[in-house]
């Protein structure tokens, strides 16, 4: 069935239309014939402009709206009450404000059916109404809500286009502010000012002077904000359409009655579910005290405790075998780790101690030998990388050297094995061999902390390796204090170069 355009459009209230199947964008048609029926009802030329959608779209889902019933199209529109010629201004503000009142009532209508479809998974391209707080009687600080919204948005990513470095804001802000611009459409004039639907005017407008603070650019003045200035234009205006809105009875006292009659509703809602979870409870409650009676014969506790006495004494038994057997394991692969290390190999005694240990917890001297017999092992390897490192050095293989003098300073963490790879791994990675000079410095610390005495050419030597290290990797100001202890300490030629070198850059 066609429709023309001058055709008026009469909202039939009679059908619920929670029994149709209405898709979000047919409910927001709907919605705005709703929101335009005043003193008489529009057009559908009215509908279709209001609506936003393209003319075919909102005229396909005008005629739907008729086939369900819930519109009827009708040529004559009804008759407006004729104002007398003194009060034609005063009539044209009535209906206005009464057009205003109307639409908010049909917006908080679509909020609760948007939030029963919300429930369901279903979405909804219309813009969300403000959600009514919870009642409470607690003052609430006016600033609470517009500071806890920046906290519990989610920001924008790091790599947000729209983010200005340049402006005199923190970024990590910036990106909390953008969020909320973006949320606009989903967050309602109440919860933007942070405060609740039964709060006075004082309270609207000392939440008002929270925001304006939060968002006005003037809060800002005479630091460079750049580009980001149009977003807080946007969330200041947004503000202030909020604030002017809630200072008009007729536009807050549906959204008022809306919020108490959610409140009573989750009230009744939540009362009739204490209810029925207290029956429940005393039922099962009933039900648990008959079946302990029943089972609370005499004959069946001195069974039950027959039977743990038997548990426990068999669970002894099979504790004290396992024990026994581990123990012999372990005694086992001790004998053969004692017989390894005799042989000198005792990177195969400390594996064989350790499996001892674990065997038998219990016994420390496991754990003692476990760890002498590692620490040989990993002396013996280290010396061997050293020295595999002393010879390619001699070959003229610097990459072979710096690899084994790099290995023998992880296995032992000596000052000779740091030093040495502190200057050999400089040619090769200077980062890596800053960390080994690093370290070599903090192994002398700690020698020199516990009273350990180091000759004054051991140290020479391991301040020039380091100098070497720090040059390579351009610490030129550490590297020449380096230089200076090791010639301080054991004056060579090399010492004299390094210094010379370093003067001259």
């Amino acid at each position: 069935m066609g429709l023309e355009v001058d055709a008026r459009l009469v909202v039939n209230r009679d059908v619920d239309l929670r029994e149709l199947p209405l898709t979000p964008v047919e409910f927001f048609i709907y919605s705005r014939v709703e929101a335009l029926s005043g003193a008489e009802a529009p057009t559908v030329g009215d509908v279709i402009a209001a609506s936003g959608q393209s003319s075919e779209a909102a005229h396909e889902v005008l005629r739907k709206l008729v086939d369900y019933g819930v519109l009827s199209p009708t040529v004559e529109s009804p008759k407006a009450p004729v104002e007398a010629p003194g009060r034609v201004g005063s009539g044209l503000r009535e209906r206005a404000r009464t057009r205003r009142r109307e639409l908010l009532e049909a917006q908080m209508r679509m909020s609760r059916e948007a939030a029963d479809r919300d429930g369901s998974g279903e979405t909804s391209d219309e813009p969300s109404l403000p959600t009514p707080h919870k009642a409470s009687n607690a003052y609430k600080p006016a600033d609470s809500g517009i500071h806890a919204m920046l906290e519990e948005v989610e920001p924008v990513g790091d790599a947000d286009p729209r983010l200005q470095p340049s402006a005199k804001v923190d970024l990590n802000r910036q990106r909390r502010l953008l969020a909320l611009r973006d949320r606009l459409r989903h967050i309602g004039h109440f919860e933007l000012l942070g405060i609740e639907p039964v709060d006075d005017v004082k309270a609207i407008r000392r939440a008002y002077h929270v925001v304006s603070r939060e968002f006005h650019p003037d809060s800002f003045y005479g630091q460079n904000l750049g580009g980001f200035r149009g977003v807080l234009d946007d969330l200041f205006r947004r503000a202030r359409a909020s604030y002017e809105l809630l200072l008009d009875d007729a536009q807050r006292k549906p959204l008022v009655d809306a919020h108490l009659a959610q409140v009573r509703a989750e009230q009744a809602k939540h009362d009739r579910e204490q209810a029925e979870a207290t029956a429940l409870a005393d039922a099962a409650a009933e039900r648990a005290r008959v079946q302990a009676e029943a089972a609370a014969a005499e004959a069946e506790k001195i069974a039950a405790e027959q039977r743990k006495q038997r548990d426990q004494q068999r669970q002894l038994r099979i504790r004290d075998r396992a024990l026994s057997v581990r123990r012999k394991h372990a005694a086992k692969q001790a004998e053969q780790a004692h017989k390894e290390r005799d042989l000198g190999r005792h990177g195969t005694a400390a594996t064989l101690f350790r499996l001892a240990h674990e065997q038998d917890p219990s016994n420390g001297e496991y754990e003692q030998l476990w760890r002498d017999s590692l620490a040989i092992a990993r002396r013996q390897r280290a010396d061997a990388s050293f020295e595999q490192g002393v010879a390619a050095r001699r070959a003229s293989r610097p990459q072979d050297a710096a690899h084994h003098f790099a290995r023998a300073a992880e296995v032992d963490p000596s000052l000779r094995n740091l030093a040495e790879a502190a200057a050999a791994v400089a040619e090769v990675n200077p980062t890596r061999a800053r960390e080994f000079a690093i370290s070599a410095l903090e192994t002398m610390q700690q020698a020199q902390a516990r009273g350990v005495k180091l000759d004054d050419r051991t140290r020479g030597e391991a301040h020039l390796a380091c100098a070497t290290a720090f040059l390579a990797a351009e610490q030129t100001a550490t590297a020449k204090e380096q230089a200076e202890q090791a010639h301080k300490l054991a004056p060579s030629q090399h010492t004299r170069a390094l210094l010379n070198s370093l003067k001259l850059t």
